[in-house]
């Protein structure tokens, strides 16, 4: 299982374009993901950040997801969804439920990731405060040019240690138990799971690993925020 993009859900398309300039990537416009959005995507070395932007309120509230964004914006920018990758979900779907543990049934979508042509998906969550599980014949997303990859993400909840149980039903991936106060982590193929304590329920941040740099994105007073932590 890995990670296969970020939706970050932002006021203004170009609200890590400092970053992304830092990093040398690209901002590549995209379809969007529904009416009422304006949407990019950012290749890393494998999978994409996705960036999603509301145009037109009205517009964006006749979709389900739309309204969902709008919600989610009111409180501030923030990493709207994790969506990881597996090769085939409906073995998935049956291992996870044989342990009790039970998705929605599958969606079948076309989208456009990094690339210019739409791919068939099958697509399926369990609620928000998990990542969706997405399947797809044509792994064009995994692999780029760039060298800069998507190394941690950082799960925030009142109680980390039942959240960190709840990946590890849901995902599969087995927990790396921290010591007394330390932090639980959870390893995919491409990236890591830390999980904290805070008073924010969701996605918190996220690591950008390069060559010669690192940066950490989080929401700070409503904004993503990006620091770089390595030159």
């Amino acid at each position: 299982m890995w990670v296969d993009h970020l939706t970050l859900a932002v006021h203004h398309i170009e609200a890590l374009d400092e970053v992304v300039r830092h990093f040398g990537l690209l901002r590549r416009p995209a379809p969007p993901l529904f009416g009422g959005t304006e949407r990019a995507v950012v290749p890393l070395s494998q999978g994409f950040l996705e960036l999603v932007a509301v145009s037109d309120r009205p517009r964006a509230r006749q979709y389900t997801l739309g309204r969902a964004l709008l919600r989610f914006l009111a409180a501030g920018e923030g990493i709207f969804r994790v969506v990881a990758g597996v090769p085939d979900l409906d073995r998935f779907i049956r291992g996870r439920a044989a342990l009790g543990v039970h998705y929605w049934p599958p969606i079948d979508e076309q989208i456009t990731g990094i690339g210019p042509t739409p791919i068939p998906i099958r697509l399926t969550q369990m609620e928000p405060m998990l990542p969706w599980i997405m399947a797809y014949q044509k792994p064009q997303h995994r692999d780029t040019e760039s060298s800069v990859r998507l190394a941690v993400i950082d799960v925030q909840s009142l109680n980390p240690v039942l959240t960190a149980v709840q990946f590890r039903m849901a995902l599969g991936p087995p927990l790396n138990t921290p010591p007394p106060g330390g932090t639980a982590v959870m390893d995919l193929d491409n990236v890591t799971f830390r999980f904290y304590r805070g008073a924010y329920t969701g996605f918190s941040g996220l690591l950008l690993e390069g060559e010669a740099a690192s940066a950490a994105i989080e929401m700070r007073d409503g904004t993503l925020s990006a620091t770089v932590l390595r030159v």
